[in-house]
Parts: structure tokens; sequence; C-alpha cells
């Protein structure tokens, strides 16, 4: 019987496994401290990231169909259409209505403070004016090439995409960014007012746990199974059994 680690226990200090999460998280601080970032840069830059989480995933989906072992293991008389390229297409639709809501809450809260964001609503004219600003494109770079190492490390130099297939990936990206925006949303109501400076510190502080924390999770079966037990300590067996199945699926990244 596996040993259920305590959920207090679970050790978030750095080693190579977690060494990029800790150098992002370090660099981000330089470039606050050092390199004059805005706070709103700091706070563009992960929503920025939900974009780029969503576009390495669908790499990962078009991987997993065309060349993993588990996918193409399934008999072509019990695919269902969840199984075919066409549920990539309906992630990618899904995923980025999702992005879309998000981007309209962060630009509301950049409204007036940032220069060239007027309408909320115009979320692709928005964007090109962040990037615009020599510190957002650094910090953005900074999160786009942490990702790709995660995804290189974790994912693709490993063949884990032989270990899945497409329906079991389509909501995996959602419980990191679900509670990693939730954070950034709350931080972005302080990052205006006087004091920015420390409430962009406290969002890399908690961003930093809150990834360390999940990944963690995703890469230890017993860390996996001890933040299962917590969040499900109160539901009936049977709603239990569901609600593990599927925080299982979004977590195993």
């Amino acid at each position: 019987m596996m040993k259920i680690t305590p959920l207090w226990k679970i050790s978030l200090r750095p080693d190579t496994q977690n060494a990029a999460i800790w150098i992002n998280a370090l660099l981000m601080l330089v470039g606050l401290f050092f390199l004059h970032w805005s706070p709103a840069s700091v706070l563009t830059a992960y929503f920025f990231e939900t974009i780029i989480i969503g576009l390495i995933h669908v790499v990962k989906m078009l991987t997993v169909l065309f060349w993993g072992k588990e996918q193409k293991a399934i008999p072509p008389n019990k695919r269902t259409n969840e199984h075919h390229g066409a549920s990539i297409l309906f992630f990618i639709a899904h995923y980025f209505f999702f992005v879309f809501v998000q981007s309209v809450f962060m630009f509301l809260l950049l409204q007036g403070e940032v220069q060239g964001v007027k309408d909320s609503f115009k979320v692709w004219n928005n964007y090109v004016t962040l990037l615009q600003h020599t510190d957002t494109q650094q910090a953005v770079a900074l999160i786009f090439f942490t990702n790709i190492v995660l995804a290189m490390r974790q994912f693709f130099i490993p063949g884990k995409y032989h270990m899945y297939t497409l329906p079991g990936m389509f909501m995996q990206p959602y419980v990191r960014i679900i509670i990693q925006q939730f954070v950034v949303i709350v931080s972005g109501f302080f990052m205006f007012i006087n004091g920015a400076i420390v409430a962009a510190v406290l969002l890399i502080i908690i961003r930093l746990y809150i990834d360390l924390f999940l990944f963690a999770a995703a890469n230890k079966k017993e860390n996996r199974e001890a933040l299962l037990n917590v969040l499900t300590k109160k539901q009936d067996d049977k709603t239990k059994a569901k609600t593990k199945d599927m925080l299982r699926g979004m977590l195993d990244d």
C-alpha cells in the first residue's frame, strides 16, 4: 500500500527537477528591482503565460495525435470524436475563449493605468500595445522560456506523449491556470496603489509557491494523492472517487 505524504510535508525546496521554476521567480525579482520593470509588466507577463501554456498544450496534443503510442493503440472502431484531431480544434476554441474572458478582466485593471489600454474588450489591440513596452517584452520572454524548458524536460524529452490519449489531455492545463490567474487578478487590485512594488513581489512569491506545489503534485504520486485527499476530505465515497479521477487527469501534466 502506498504511503501518503502529509500535505504539509511536501518538499518545495530547489532541486534539479524544479530548478526552472525557482530560476524564473528569481529572474522576475531581478527584473523588478534591477532592470526597473514596472509592477504592471509582471502582472501582464503572468497573464501572457495563460496564452503560452495553451499554445504549448496544443503542440503536446498534436504530438500525441501523430506520434503517441497510447493514442495509436486505440482500435479505429473504438475511437470517438474525442480521439480525433477535431478535439484539438475544440480545445483551442474552448481554451482561448477562456483566455479572452480573463483578458477582459485584466484590461479592466490596466485601463487608465497603462498608456494605450482604453477598451477592455479590444483584447488583441491591448496585447499588441502592452508588447511595445520593453519591460513587458523581457518579462514575457522569461515566462515563455521557462514554460518551454519545463515542457521539454517533463513531456517531450522523456517521451511522456506516448502515455496519453487526447481525451485525457483536454482538461490538463485548467487547474494550474485557474488557480494562478485568480491570484494574479486579486493581486492586480493592489498593483496600482501605493506599494505596488510590494504587490508585485508578493505576486511573484505566491506564484512561485503555487507552481512548486502543483509541480510536486504532478510529478510524484504520493504528493498528488495527499493533495487529492485534502481536496475531497468532506465528500462522500462515491463523489470522492469521481473527483479524484478527474483531478488526477488534470494534475498529471
